[in-house]
């Protein structure tokens, strides 16, 4: 049959009714979305990333569904997988706008300010080395072995958690593998969780069906925006004095992070940022992932 498909009449039905009500970010990485659980799938250019890409989509529109149910009235959707041009503007819902590209300052949010309501971070994964966690890692894959953060270890959720919390949103919905749910709940106990599929290692999962795992998605991102459960949810307060240490799986990591200016090195494979101030030591932070990354040497 023709038509419109099922998202655009969504969006349709939502602009005609004049609603108006919150405003909701949504950060999108790969490793937790749907079905994905292999680096054949998730990294560009290997074999079956295409497919991957509109896993992507389907569990973003799937979040975009719920929030407008809920009675959002602008969604902004930061693509923040590897080079950060994943999503394809035509495959994404049409009530929702698109950041896209990398060399972002606040990376995997930015764009996110004090005037959003809410926080979605959707196909999010488990930090490094959690065992049933899919592609488990931290911002970089193979040069890292663990950030913490004033002593307590943190991946991606954590650590973004803090920097919208910084400006007073709240993270309202997480998405991913159990192990991703698990370390959401960690950090953010009043935020809604949706796991899609259940880690058996780091490379292989029991995902739900595309529809169930939508379905959840979409019921989840409601649930998270309804009036009585997003007015108890409180933003994640980063720390006043910021300590991030930082170890590297190769001394040649350390020594190219070592040389930003004001970091310390702990040891042969580690190194500390310290600030007063939690954006300014997330810059130092990946700046310090950057050149890590670019030292590291998967031969040695």
């Amino acid at each position: 049959a023709g038509g419109l498909p099922h998202h655009a009449v969504a969006a349709s039905a939502f602009f005609l009714s004049g609603n108006s009500g919150m405003k909701v970010f949504i950060s999108v990485d790969m490793e937790g979305i749907s079905g994905v659980v292999h680096s054949s799938q998730a990294p560009p250019k290997r074999r079956d990333y295409e497919w991957a890409r509109t896993m992507m989509a389907g569990d973003t529109n799937a979040a975009i569904e719920g929030a407008l149910e809920a009675g959002a009235k602008e969604i902004v959707v930061a693509d923040a997988h590897d080079g950060m041009r994943n999503l394809r503007l035509d495959e994404l819902h049409p009530a929702a706008s698109l950041v896209s590209g990398s060399g972002r300052p606040l990376s995997m949010i930015h764009g996110i300010d004090a005037s959003f309501d809410a926080l979605f971070m959707v196909g999010y994964h488990a930090m490094t080395g959690v065992r049933d966690g899919i592609m488990n890692h931290a911002y970089i894959s193979q040069a890292l072995q663990r950030i913490k953060l004033n002593g307590r270890e943190i991946g991606e959720i954590g650590i973004f958690a803090g920097i919208a919390g910084g400006v007073g949103v709240p993270v309202a919905l997480v998405t991913g593998d159990d192990a991703c749910c698990r370390e959401a709940r960690d950090w953010l106990p009043q935020a809604q969780t949706a796991s899609v599929k259940t880690g058996i290692n780091r490379f292989a999962a029991q995902c739900l069906s595309q529809q169930k795992a939508h379905k959840l998605i979409r019921r989840s991102a409601k649930n998270a925006l309804q009036g009585d459960f997003l007015s108890l949810i409180r933003p994640l307060s980063p720390p006043q004095n910021t300590r991030f240490e930082i170890e590297f799986t190769g001394s040649q990591c350390a020594d190219s992070a070592a040389r930003v200016p004001g970091v310390a090195r702990l040891d042969d494979r580690s190194i500390a940022i310290e600030n007063d101030d939690y954006l300014n030591a997330f810059a130092s932070l990946r700046l310090c992932l950057e050149l890590a990354s670019s030292a590291f040497d998967a031969d040695y």
